[in-house]
C-alpha cells in the first residue's frame, strides 16, 4: 500500500505516550482478509521511548493523521503490527 517516513506517537500498554521523531513504516493490505499490516523501524535512541517498551514490547503506534496500529516492537526498534479498522 505504501511507505511512511516521519514522526509518530508510541503509546505503551500502560497508557504512557512518547513522540518518536523518526519512524519508517511499510503498509500492506492482505487481499484475502482485508487486514492492513504495518512493519518497519522506530528510532529508539531516546531512552524514554526504549523505557516505554521495556516491560512488554507492545503498544500502539499513532501517525499524525490519527491512523493507529497495535504493534510488537523488538529491542532493535523493528516492529510489526495490525492496523485498527477505520
Amino acid at each position: 500500500m505504501g511507505t511512511y517516513l516521519g514522526s509518530a506517537t508510541l503509546i505503551a500498554s500502560d497508557g504512557n505516550a512518547q513522540s518518536v521523531k523518526h519512524t519508517s513504516i511499510r503498509t500492506r493490505r492482505d487481499a484475502a482478509t482485508g487486514l492492513v499490516t504495518w512493519s518497519g523501524t522506530l528510532d529508539l535512541g531516546d531512552a524514554e521511548i526504549a523505557e516505554l517498551l521495556l516491560s512488554s514490547g507492545e503498544g500502539t503506534l499513532r501517525l499524525p493523521d490519527g491512523t493507529e496500529a497495535s504493534v510488537q516492537v523488538s529491542a532493535g526498534g523493528a516492529f510489526t503490527g495490525i492496523a485498527f479498522a477505520s
